[in-house]
């Protein structure tokens, strides 16, 4: 007694039979019945898209080729799209079978997108559930964010001071590593090596402890001074790991006669681990 026909098919480039295919935008994805032992027709269709792309166009797209017509060849669309593709042998007779496997193109993040109600296909094992816990960890643990401190009002004298101020505090329970410091100044300051200012961001504990310094910053000519609406780096930091409960502060002295300090953003940037 011969098995019954089998649809399961193997895309070009994936590890197997029926396991998705991971593209790149505009490619060509072909995929190959397994075995053609018992099957008498072949067909192949598109059966859901992610929500930016639209099945009849994926459909377009399909040549079939091969005995029977047990290859298909179609395009993928643009980056961060998907795809699932059917293949359906013996239509309409009593052994008719039907086999779908993934297709897609990651984003430019480089994560996978699902598909309209796929249930298993990203994972035989873990379903949708893969790529969507792994897009989450990944934007929890490396997204850049960004904190600001401002400056409301312009210094009143070239020779004002800013005493030591808290401006961030590691709130979280998690690690909080600084990748930048940078400022925005609502003015251009010229640079100068005697009478300059002065920007020195410390680490402190929160709980009394001593303060370790960040970065400290001086407005000469080597460094540079900020220029109208242009952020600038304070430079290389140090001591850039905070957790629950540690704080930033920023304190700004003068050189010589000193220069006036204009109003302007502090922007800390950092990540979430």
């Amino acid at each position: 007694m011969s098995s019954a026909p089998s649809a399961a098919f193997t895309f070009t480039g994936a590890a197997g039979s029926l396991l998705k295919l991971s593209t790149t935008a505009a490619a060509s994805v072909i995929a190959t019945v397994d075995d053609l032992s018992g099957v008498k027709t072949v067909g192949w269709s598109v059966i859901a898209t992610d929500e930016t792309d639209v099945v009849a166009t994926r459909n377009a797209t399909i040549v079939s080729s091969g005995t029977l017509g047990s290859i298909c060849t179609l395009t993928a669309a643009t980056a961060g799209t998907g795809g699932r593709l059917k293949c359906l042998v013996n239509s309409g007779l009593v052994d008719e079978a039907y086999a779908i496997a993934k297709f897609h193109v990651p984003h430019a993040g480089g994560h996978e997108v699902l598909t309209t109600n796929e249930v298993m296909e990203s994972n035989a094992t873990f379903g949708w559930a893969e790529p969507v816990n792994e897009a989450i960890r990944s934007a929890s643990a490396a997204a850049v964010k960004v904190a600001h401190w401002q400056k409301d009002t312009d210094d009143a004298m070239a020779a004002t001071l800013t005493a030591e101020v808290p401006i961030f505090e590691a709130a979280t329970g998690q690690t909080i590593t600084l990748t930048a410091i940078k400022w925005t100044s609502s003015a251009t300051i010229t640079a100068d090596n005697t009478d300059n200012i002065t920007i020195t961001i410390r680490r402190r504990d929160g709980a009394g402890g001593a303060a370790v310094t960040v970065v400290a910053y001086t407005m000469n000519v080597a460094s540079g001074a900020p220029v109208l609406n242009i952020p600038k780096s304070l430079g290389t930091l140090a001591n850039t790991t905070l957790t629950v409960g540690n704080i930033l502060t920023l304190e700004v002295t003068k050189g010589g006669v000193g220069r006036v300090l204009f109003a302007g953003t502090l922007s800390v940037f950092h990540t979430v681990a």
